[in-house]
């Protein structure tokens, strides 16, 4: 199962422990609105991208189960690795763009099983990431400086 980096952290620590994914009408899809491929009891890699090798594997604690997305509790927020259901809102909108509160999505409940190969080298590449988007966000505001050449920078 593919998660973002930053959400894998939180798996390996064992403060993620409920996904949402977004119903799919492809019948091809993990996700198909007519019936989610996973299943409980199911033990499943958790890969930090797409073709990347599992870092853990955790395993379904329930049946996969379709809720609206506006229905996330504060405790699902929880169990999704944020503070509260207001920070799970903001990082979904981030995300996907918006936060649809009628859409479908799977929800799935999973513990963790190991760590496989999570080490350095992840929190490494999470690391990494979190500067370059540090650097990408400097870079558009010197962008968005050099365009407005009457205005004055201030770093303080």
């Amino acid at each position: 199962m593919i998660f973002r980096r930053e959400l894998v952290e939180k798996i390996c620590q064992a403060h993620k422990t409920q996904t949402r994914r977004l119903t799919s009408m492809n019948p091809n899809s993990p996700w198909y609105a007519g019936g989610c491929r996973y299943k409980a009891g199911g033990i499943y890699a958790v890969q930090p991208g797409r073709s990347e090798h599992g870092v853990a594997r955790i395993k379904l604690t329930a049946e996969p189960r379709l809720e609206l997305l506006g229905v996330i509790s504060e405790a699902d927020a929880r169990a999704e690795g944020f503070v509260g259901r207001d920070d799970f809102i903001r990082y979904w909108r981030e995300m996907h763009g918006s936060f649809p509160e009628a859409v479908e999505v799977w929800v799935l409940e999973f513990a963790l099983v190991d760590r496989v190969g999570y080490d350095q080298e992840i929190e490494d590449t999470i690391a990494a990431a979190e500067i370059q988007q540090d650097i990408s966000e400097q870079d558009a505001l010197d962008a968005k400086l050099r365009e407005r050449p009457h205005e004055t920078r201030y770093d303080g």
